[in-house]
């Protein structure tokens, strides 16, 4: 199996070199039909689909069921992050609560927010050393939670208000190259160092996930995949596969396009 790194490095070469017609190619793998409501993926090439009736199942890269997980109790899953595939994250934003599941999908802990004084929690993202950054909308403050569970104050981390001028609703949180990219779907991206230190905002609006491999943050704007560069700012366009039905979220994984529709998950093998 390669390594996460390695795997990233891979990945990053095939996005920097691929032509606008990228997946006209494509071989599409394997259909599963799901009222799915939203998809995420880890490095190892696994794709996580939380349906409907906000259970969650986890596909191997080929497309093979591999675990499950299903909650009666917390209410409404607002974000994955299985950027750790060792140690998974669920976020329900009404309990004010993160769930925490091993590599099967079987609950390991479950980490109450208000314990740590926060009440308007609106995004998460997990470290590769297992902690977890939150975003706290009343206190307008990032903070980190250690793995034994004690709140962390982030030494660069301010009151939002007074380094933007306002308070950011951030609906969606992602760590990587120890850089901390908010997403605010009104106001755009607004990126910090693992510290918690304001470095720059980005002027992409209406986004409420994304993906950042090196210097490529890349979402989908209507049947486009697009490519935009951290150093220079431009975009990279790339169609994607056309298909029946109103398409809910697309992701790239190794070797791999995910495209979730209110029906189905499509998965399709990228022919680099």
């Amino acid at each position: 199996m390669l390594s996460i790194r390695r795997t990233a490095v891979l990945f990053l070469f095939w996005l920097l070199s691929i032509p606008a017609a990228a997946f006209a190619g494509s071989t599409l793998l394997r259909v599963i039909p799901a009222e799915g409501r939203m998809i995420a993926t880890d490095d190892l090439g696994n794709v996580y689909l939380l349906r409907q009736d906000n259970s969650l199942t986890r596909f191997s890269i080929d497309g093979d069921s591999t675990a499950f997980y299903r909650s009666l109790f917390n209410g409404v899953i607002s974000q994955i992050d299985p950027k750790n595939p060792l140690r998974i994250l669920l976020f329900y934003p009404d309990q004010k609560k993160i769930v925490v599941m091993d590599r099967m999908l079987a609950l390991k802990s479950q980490l109450d927010l208000r314990q740590y004084h926060s009440f308007m929690p609106g995004a998460i993202a997990a470290t590769p050393e297992g902690n977890i950054y939150v975003y706290d909308y009343l206190d307008a403050r990032l903070f980190q939670i250690s793995e034994n569970g004690a709140r962390e104050t982030l030494s660069g981390s301010n009151d939002l208000r007074q380094v933007l001028g306002f308070v950011p609703e951030i609906n969606f949180m992602t760590l990587r190259d120890r850089r901390l990219y908010l997403a605010d779907s009104t106001r755009g991206v607004f990126v910090f160092d693992n510290y918690g230190t304001y470095l720059q905002s980005l002027p992409l609006l209406g986004l409420t996930s994304f993906q950042v491999f090196g210097r490529q943050l890349v979402y989908r704007q209507g049947t486009d995949l697009v490519a935009y560069n951290l150093d220079d700012f431009r975009e990279q366009r790339i169609n994607l596969p056309a298909g029946n039905g109103t398409l809910i979220q697309s992701l790239l994984g190794r070797e791999r396009l995910y495209l979730l529709y209110q029906d189905r998950l499509e998965i399709w093998r990228t022919d680099s």
